[in-house]
């Protein structure tokens, strides 16, 4: 069942056995931990689906025409989505969850799932506008969620955080990525270097140049009756 089940290398239980020094691998005792390099797990590919709409987002379709998103629908590697004045929920293979806001264009780059492992790999490309992010806590060292914008790129394992992807000041027109972080730690890195930002704080990158050191993040406003 474990070699059907998770992994894909030819001459499994021989592999598996050398691997974790076992004499008989058909004969592994109730409970043992076995270690098997990520390379040997099955991938295949996952979806996103859509939980939420609200408005007339849209996926571009190869033809150049579009297709209204609905409640239900499923996206793979590739599609492009487009929110317009709307918004939408997605949630992916490991149940973290998108929330895409207005005005934002999102493409997803990479979705696999690691067999029934629970790890995932999970990529998407902001090219524009917003998103909330919920990440559900990594189940081992394969599972990446990284959200990329043109400025730099948030990487996370078990996180709560928003991206903004503007197309920067009207003086030099580049790329601006902004992440506030709500729970967790998230990585934000481009070929300039990299900010390990905690919750409570949010840092600002823009292509070509190092991104800034953490700020904290403005106190909720409190609401009083009048």
């Amino acid at each position: 069942v474990l070699c059907s089940t998770y992994v894909a290398e030819p001459d499994c239980w021989n592999k598996v056995a050398l691997r974790n020094k076992i004499a008989n691998p058909r004969r592994i005792s109730p409970g043992t931990k076995l270690y098997l390099p990520i390379v040997w797990l099955k991938v295949q590919p996952a979806k996103a689906k859509v939980l939420t709409v609200e408005g007339e987002p849209v996926l571009a379709l190869d033809d150049g025409k579009f297709k209204i998103i609905k409640k239900g629908d499923s996206f793979s590697v590739g599609d492009h989505l487009y929110s317009r004045k709307g918004s939408f929920l997605l949630e992916f293979a490991d149940g973290s969850q998108l929330m895409v806001k207005a005005d934002s264009d999102v493409l997803f780059d990479t979705l696999t799932l690691y067999g029934d492992s629970g790890m995932v790999d999970t990529r998407i490309r902001l090219n524009r506008g917003r998103v909330k992010a919920k990440v559900t806590p990594s189940k081992g060292s394969g599972s990446r969620y990284e959200i990329v914008t043109p400025a730099a790129a948030a990487a996370v394992r078990g996180t709560v955080f928003r991206v903004s992807s503007t197309e920067g000041s009207v003086d030099d027109g580049e790329p601006v990525m902004t992440t506030e972080v709500l729970k967790g730690n998230v990585n934000v890195g481009n070929d300039q270097g990299d900010q390990s930002v905690d919750a409570g704080y949010a840092v600002k990158a823009e292509k070509g140049k190092a991104v800034l050191a953490p700020q904290v993040l403005l106190s909720a406003p409190i609401l009083t009756p009048d």
